[in-house]
């Protein structure tokens, strides 16, 4: 498991931008790589933004099944990213948090308990940031490992 993770933001003359994966939480406890369907699950992260620069960003979470057919975006959410002019050099953290199934994508087949042969229950999860606000490429992942998902 990599939990927590995080990776850089690539901007000109930014050397703080970050975007990370602080926690997965599943209201059934221990062992944290093991998340229950019935029960739902969480991943918070936060975003180190600089100031200068606000649009709106999404953060989404893909799965894909080791052995089998299955590969989503399990989860999906936009985030409003506000510019600081007061502080244009500095950075601002943004917390999100996205919650399984709730904010699982309208257009994507939900996870099944247990998963169907063939395959394992078990998922290699990432999470991506993507910022559209501006035409151009910032954007960030960060490898979360694998779960399994029952």
């Amino acid at each position: 498991m990599s939990v927590p993770g995080s990776s850089q933001i690539q901007f000109p003359s930014v050397l703080s931008a970050d975007f990370a994966v602080d926690q997965v939480t599943d209201p059934g406890g221990a062992p944290a790589d093991v998340l229950d369907l019935d029960l739902g699950f969480a991943v918070k992260g936060h975003i180190d933004f600089p100031n200068w620069l606000g649009g709106t960003g999404n953060v989404s979470v893909y799965a894909d099944q080791l052995g089998g057919g299955y590969n989503q975006k399990i989860l999906s959410k936009d985030i409003t990213i506000t510019a600081n002019p007061t502080d244009p050099a500095g950075t601002t953290p943004i917390p999100w948090t996205l919650t399984y199934p709730a904010d699982r994508p309208s257009s994507s087949i939900p996870l099944s308990d247990p998963s169907p042969p063939p395959g394992s229950m078990v998922y290699n999860l990432v999470a991506v940031f993507i910022f559209n606000g501006v035409p151009s490429d910032i954007a960030a992942f960060v490898e979360m490992g694998n779960y399994m998902i029952n």
